[in-house]
């Protein structure tokens, strides 16, 4: 049977401190104070999203992908999630905004797989330069 997204992420759980795998929706979670975090697999990487403790509607308020499937890039997400439970751990909606990782900050850090790690004003100025050349 082929190793799957969901079982590199249990076997890596195993070695963080306070870090809960859940087998029954198959992700990785840690909660501090006001916040919690979750560490999911998706079809071709992982994703690290902050929930604010006892606010409704499932919208997550930090969010990043990550599109490669090795472990150091894993490691380097369960980093992050320890970063963001301490940073917000009081679930002050001001300081959550001002993070380059809201989901509704315009200028948020994005993930592409080939180039790392890009902002909204990196990934704007590539498409610029495309439609530039198209069109010229």
């Amino acid at each position: 049977m082929p190793i799957t997204t969901s079982d590199v992420l249990k076997k890596a759980t195993e070695y963080q401190n306070g870090w809960f795998f859940s087998d029954n929706i198959g992700l990785s979670q840690k909660v501090n104070d006001r916040v919690f975090v979750y560490i999911q697999p998706l079809i071709n990487g992982f994703s690290l999203q902050l929930y604010l403790r006892g606010q409704g509607g499932g919208f997550c308020t930090l969010e990043v992908r990550n599109c490669e499937r090795n472990l150091d890039s894993l490691w380097g997400l369960f980093e992050l999630g320890e970063q963001w439970l301490q940073e917000y751990k009081s679930g002050d909606i001001s300081l959550l905004e001002k993070s380059s990782y809201h989901i509704g900050n315009p200028k948020g850090i994005w993930f592409d797989g080939s180039k790392g790690w890009q902002t909204y004003d990196d990934i704007r100025s590539e498409i610029t330069q495309h439609q530039d050349k198209q069109y010229a």
